[in-house]
């Protein structure tokens, strides 16, 4: 697995989205390779903080019980939103 490849796999391999295959790729590849272990270190620091920032968000009391109805459909979906927004930040950070 290449540099571009690995990096825009970043998200989906810290959020186990990717086959078995393309995770072990990836991981080897980020093993031996210092600026996609960089981009890995920093991806987990943005998903942390996002990860943070959501919990400390005061839910109205009209979304909690759908919440708490069916937590894993709403964690998959705070997944697949975080996911989206290290993809966008990851982006973002190499155009400064």
């Amino acid at each position: 697995m290449d540099c571009r490849l690995t990096q825009e796999n970043i998200p989906l391999f810290i959020n186990n989205r990717l086959s078995r295959e393309e995770y072990y790729k990836a991981l080897i590849h980020i093993a031996q390779c210092r600026d996609c272990r960089e981009e890995l270190i920093l991806a987990e620091k943005i998903k942390k903080g996002l990860k943070k920032g959501f919990s400390q968000i005061e839910k109205p009391v009209e979304m909690v019980i759908p919440i708490q109805s069916n937590p894993q459909y709403w964690r998959k979906e705070v997944d697949d939103l975080v996911e989206g927004l290290i993809f966008q930040m990851l982006a973002f950070s190499k155009l400064m």
